[in-house]
């Protein structure tokens, strides 16, 4: 398969589901290292890491400790210890 066309649109989806849906799926499933979820219904995110399953992931934002970081400093400085998030600023 060849490789897009730097014009081409790329689709980029987030796993994304109900609130009632997560919280069913949320004891056994377990998102890869820095897969974002979404929960449709209340707009919050957790953030996998390959191990914890979904419902013992905390959420993404005030107070998670992981959006907190994002303070505007440089990636290799201020969230070179995020991992599984951002790795000297790129994208894991």
């Amino acid at each position: 398969m060849a490789a897009p066309c730097a014009n081409t649109p790329i689709k980029f989806q987030l796993r994304r589901d109900t609130l009632a849906r997560w919280t069913t799926l949320g004891g056994t499933l377990i998102l890869a290292n820095g897969e974002p979820s979404v929960v449709t219904d209340t707009g919050q995110m957790k953030i996998g890491d390959g191990v914890t399953v979904w419902s013992g992931l905390p959420y993404v934002g005030v107070g998670s400790g992981v959006m907190d970081a994002f303070d505007g400093g440089t990636p290799s400085s201020t969230y070179g210890d995020l991992p599984g998030i951002i790795d000297a600023g790129g994208v894991v």
